[in-house]
């Protein structure tokens, strides 16, 4: 809604939404309230400001939780769910007695799963603008957020013989607000009508504060319960406190003589807490010239289908401060570790938890680009091509240490590690956009195509990570899938090529008859196991023989946007794809096998069998027993490329005709869709993403995409 006079204007809106998870009885109602302003309060002083509160009441039960999405599917059809004479095992059902299905009752874990989540958040900007005098303006620009949480979480007791769960309640709470002030001071002039000055100089600080506290307990003889005080067993508290702050100064000037020559120069510098005193400021310049050819009289004058020509370069370094607090100094922690003197009352002890880095310093990312623009035919064609090459230089990274060296996040834990800058990586590429809008009468169109390419390389690791061996987020496997190694791309999925499959006894014997220890591969090897070559060629498959399979880097990421409108109709697409991608399917761990006594999927029916050779999966056992279906290999890596329709939306906009008899400005009505469907090999979703370490992932533990269909209507009075 919105409204005001010729002094003050103002626009208010609210939203409200419920989610409906996959997973039964898991959802989210969410909603917020926003009012913006402007006023003028005299002819060079204008204030304006924006506030939105809202809130977020979740019940994710066990909506995307590791280990429990998958587990539906693994559970035997002929359990039975409910037990009314398993009375001490909270009524649910188990396993009967002799069988064979040991697994867990996901009935059971879903409904004594009581959860909620609840936060509510305010946001605030101000902003003062002054014209002190002609061409010389100055702004202070005010934010201020708050947010606040409430978890409740209360799992009830269970027993079903093998497996068991003991009651546990815990509630924590937190808040914690932050402040930003940003001054700025604009000189913006023209001299002589060619040539065009603007000046900018600014200051910027923030500080933001958060904490929480809560605890737990259980032996609860009423369950669920919404009382922490009644639980009569073991009990723990804890609580957090973090700052954060940071400071800049930034200077910025740009030239243009006749709109026909551009330059500009920036330059910021950055400080920030989370670095020791010694690095905890980075400088950043930057710097950009342009050349607007269209504008020259040899092209405008003699080239008339051309509107317009731009070529285009810049230089810029920007740094990267995402790093947890005080990795400068020691840390201490006391969770975990108690002893008792007189085994009855316990002490809790205190040990390191972090290796203190006192040079660790700004990640630094610098980066040029070279670009041309283009417009043809009055504007309806565009096109922009761009090449550009970025170096990130003291990369932040976790390095490991030995436990002999003593932190550990947790006590006795064989690993640690400590934040370091270890290397520098290479990405450079094209990016491409072409567009073509018209119109003809009433109907106007837009398409855009972009197609893009990116080559990442490790130029430099330093010795002490080299190679960083990257295990993946699925355990299950007999070795890590992801390494990352100079003159490589970071994260390639790295184990042994697949070979086929292993059809008789008589090509097992052949195959060790060849190897110098008289086994080619491991020992137990039997038709229907996945062959692995021996690329070395040493007669026999060791860890010399693995090689990167995999890059899950696409070698190409295009999109199309096509926007169309008819009277007061309109629709609007947005496709995204990727070519030339790798997908490392870990989901056919669990799918295509027996692990105990689980329950599996059809695909079990494609394995390998003596009646069924012409396959390119492997034989099915009972949890691996020779080690051949868990090894990292070629088997697990699928080709991701895509082509999704991300985006849809359409609407309606009342005709003006009809907004004068309602005596109202306009109203819309409109529907917004998300992945509507998508064109893939894959059996999912391969839009994965992730991090440098670990990309394209795709597991059964992972939450599916959803497609979401909203409608709303939009109304200005």
């Amino acid at each position: 809604m919105t409204g005001g006079n010729e002094k003050t204007t103002f626009n208010m809106s609210a939203e409200f939404y419920k989610n409906q998870f996959i997973e039964r009885y898991s959802f989210e109602d969410a909603g917020n309230f926003r009012v913006a302003s402007q006023t003028n309060i005299s002819k060079r002083v204008k204030f304006s400001e924006i506030m939105t509160v809202g809130f977020n009441n979740t019940d994710p039960h066990l909506y995307g939780q590791t280990n429990n999405d998958y587990v539906y599917y693994r559970q035997v059809p002929t359990m039975v769910p409910y037990d009314n004479t398993n009375e001490a095992g909270g009524g649910w059902g188990k396993h009967p007695a002799g069988g064979y299905y040991e697994g867990p009752n996901h009935v059971a874990t879903l409904m004594s799963h009581h959860e909620n989540e609840r936060r509510f958040w305010a946001r605030a900007n101000a902003i003062l603008d002054w014209e002190i005098i002609n061409d010389l303006k100055f702004q202070a620009n005010f934010s201020a957020n708050f947010d606040s949480h409430a978890n409740n979480l209360f799992l009830e007791s269970w027993n079903l013989g093998s497996l068991s769960q003991q009651d546990y309640y815990s509630k924590d709470y937190g808040s914690g607000y932050d402040l930003r002030m940003l001054y700025t001071l604009t000189y913006d002039h023209t001299f002589g009508e060619k040539h065009y000055v603007k000046g900018l100089v600014g200051y910027e600080a923030y500080r933001a504060t958060a904490s929480s506290a809560g605890g737990w307990k259980n032996g609860f003889l009423v369950q669920p319960s919404d009382d922490i005080s009644l639980g009569t067993g073991d009990k723990d508290v804890s609580g957090t406190k973090t700052e954060g702050r940071s400071l800049s100064q930034f200077a910025r000037v740009n030239y243009a003589y006749d709109d026909r020559y551009l330059l500009e120069a920036s330059i910021r510098r950055d400080g920030y807490d989370n670095f020791g005193p010694e690095n905890r400021f980075g400088v950043f310049p930057s710097a950009s010239v342009g050349w607007n050819v269209g504008k020259e009289s040899f092209v405008k004058d003699n080239i008339t289908w051309m509107s317009q020509l731009k070529l285009r370069g810049s230089y810029g370094k920007i740094g990267n401060n995402t790093i947890p607090q005080f990795l400068y100094e020691p840390s201490f922690t006391n969770n975990y570790l108690y002893y008792s003197y007189d085994r009855q009352n316990t002490q809790r002890g205190f040990w390191y938890s972090n290796v203190a880095n006192a040079t660790i310093k700004w990640e630094d990312v610098a980066q040029w680009n070279i670009g041309v623009d283009a417009s043809f035919l009055d504007n309806r064609l565009n096109t922009t091509i761009e090449y550009y090459d970025k170096k990130t230089s003291d990369m932040l990274y976790s390095v490991g240490v030995p436990p002999s060296a003593g932190p550990s996040s947790e006590p006795f834990s064989e690993t640690s590690s400590y934040r370091a800058n270890i290397g520098k990586i290479s990405n450079r590429g094209f990016e491409w956009m072409v567009q073509w809008r018209d119109s003809y009468k009433d109907f106007r169109y837009d398409v855009a195509f972009t197609l893009s390419t990116n080559k990442n390389k490790v130029v430099k690791l330093s010795d002490q990570v080299n190679p960083i061996i990257w295990a993946g987020s699925d355990a299950t496997l007999n070795s890590s899938i992801y390494r990352t190694e100079n003159g490589q791309p970071m994260g390639q999925m790295y184990g042994y090529v697949v070979d086929g499959i292993i059809q008789d006894q008589a090509e097992i014997d052949a195959l060790n008859a060849q190897s110098p220890d008289g086994l080619y591969q491991q020992a137990g090897t039997a038709p229907g196991d996945l062959k692995y070559k021996d690329l070395n060629g040493d007669g026999k498959v060791t860890n010399e023989d693995k090689t990167y399979i995999g890059n899950p880097w696409p070698d190409l990421m295009y999109g199309l946007n096509i926007n169309l409108s008819w009277k007061g109709l309109d629709l609007s697409m947005g496709w995204l794809g990727n070519a030339g991608v790798d997908v490392f399917n870990s989901a056919k761990l669990y799918e295509r096998s027996f692990y105990g006594d689980y329950n599996t999927t059809y695909k079990v029916y494609e394995a390998w069998s003596p009646t069924n050779r012409a396959t390119s999966h492997p034989r099915v056992t009972k949890e691996d027993p020779n080690g051949n279906f868990k090894n990292v290999s070629s088997y697990f890596v699928e080709d991701g490329s895509f082509f999704k329709l991300k985006n849809l939306h359409f609407g309606y906009n009342l005709p003006k005709s009809i907004l004068s008899h309602l005596k109202i400005e306009g109203l819309k009505f409109y529907i917004n869709c998300d992945n509507l469907f998508i064109i893939t090999k894959f059996q999912g979703d391969p839009e994965l993403g992730g991090g440098y370490l670990e990309r394209n992932m795709y597991s059964v533990k992972r939450a599916p995409s959803t497609r979401t269909i909203m409608g709303g209507l939009s109304l200005t009075l």
